[in-house]
């Protein structure tokens, strides 16, 4: 069940949960998720995984992508909204301007970014203001 306020604001009651109510709130609530992988890489080394974080700091996004596995990772990754990123290498201190694409899905901005990495190694994506 779904309750919506004067102002847009929704609540979400899941009487009796299972894993699908649980995914339609999800999809109804964020139709367009803060980070996804597209193809779902999975480590297959056996240890390991593909992670990261994402903060916002004074008006920049700054995420962090590492991978702790014995594989190497290549994939396409779309962040919610418009940004332009700068690749931070924390290994060698080397920043590029990251290729990126801008897409609109479910009617919100998106950014594409192709995501390559090394064995055990991490890459910082930096949105500035």
């Amino acid at each position: 069940m779904t309750r919506t306020n004067a102002n847009g604001g929704k609540a979400y009651l899941a009487a009796s949960p299972t894993a699908g109510t649980l995914q339609a709130i999800l999809d109804d609530a964020m139709p367009v998720a803060d980070v996804a992988f597209e193809n779902s890489p999975e480590a297959s080394s056996g240890g390991g995984m593909l992670s990261y974080l994402h903060k916002v700091r004074d008006g920049a996004d700054l995420y962090y992508f590492a991978n702790s596995s014995n594989d190497r990772v290549d994939t396409w990754v779309r962040l919610r909204g418009k940004h332009a990123l700068q690749t931070w290498d924390p290994h060698t201190g080397v920043m590029t301007t990251a290729d990126c694409k801008h897409e609109t899905e479910k009617g919100q901005d998106i950014t594409r970014v192709r995501l390559v990495l090394a064995p055990v190694k991490s890459v910082f994506l930096v949105g500035l203001p």
